[in-house]
């Protein structure tokens, strides 16, 4: 995507956040403290991206593109659960974040929702929800804002657990970790089209040089 925009004469700043990102726990039986550390780690992380997005979207003009895969991909989902980073954050004004973000995409999301108009079909089931599901049914947000869906895709792909959350699904990354199709993103190409696709909005969209991304990884 950097390449591409480069070409274009349109600026790229990769960024990323630094806080503690933890495995996603789905094992067939978690303990609370488990899942509480996990939890916890998600908020410091749409903490730490409300903190640094207020930061430099005060500062720059440009717009942002997110990136945010597995964990990341949760933070990303609950970070966009609203279109204004409250100036409580910093101490300044307001920041309409909608306004902000050229566009998102996201990888085995574990907040993963079949009913989500920002799916990008990949065969996957549709009765299958995101683990965070089974385990937080009523009280995590469900989706991004309504603003952010034209500009989202969440890429899942078929039989990763951690998204299509089943036992049966589950049994199989565990009988052949190294095969597991959680990671397998990169390798089957679902990354470059993301890549092309973002490209392509900013190609298309009036900005000023100084696009920036951030990158969330877990």
């Amino acid at each position: 995507m950097k390449k591409e925009l480069d070409a274009k004469g349109i600026s790229v700043k990769p960024l990323g956040l630094n806080y503690e990102a933890v495995s996603v726990p789905v094992a067939g039986s978690i303990p609370g403290i488990i899942l509480t550390r996990y939890d916890l780690s998600v908020t410091g992380g749409v903490e730490e991206a409300q903190q640094q997005l207020k930061s430099w979207l005060t500062n720059c003009s440009g717009k942002v593109i997110l990136l945010g895969y597995s964990q990341g991909a949760d933070v990303l989902t609950r970070l966009l659960h609203v279109t204004v980073l409250s100036g409580a954050i910093d101490g300044g004004a307001n920041l309409q974040l909608s306004d902000r973000v050229l566009g998102t995409a996201m990888f085995g999301n574990p907040q993963f929702n079949p009913k989500n108009s920002y799916n990008v079909d990949t065969g996957y089931d549709k009765y299958l929800y995101g683990f965070i599901h089974h385990y937080w049914p009523y009280n995590v947000p469900v989706g991004i804002d309504k603003d952010f869906e034209h500009g989202t895709r969440s890429c899942c792909l078929p039989k990763d657990p951690v998204f299509n959350y089943s036992k049966a699904n589950l049994k199989l990354c565990d009988n052949a970790p190294s095969t597991c199709t959680h990671i397998t993103y990169e390798e089957r190409g679902l990354t470059v089209d993301a890549a092309h696709w973002l490209a392509n909005r900013a190609k298309n969209s009036v900005l000023a040089p100084g696009l920036q991304t951030r990158r969330h990884n877990s």
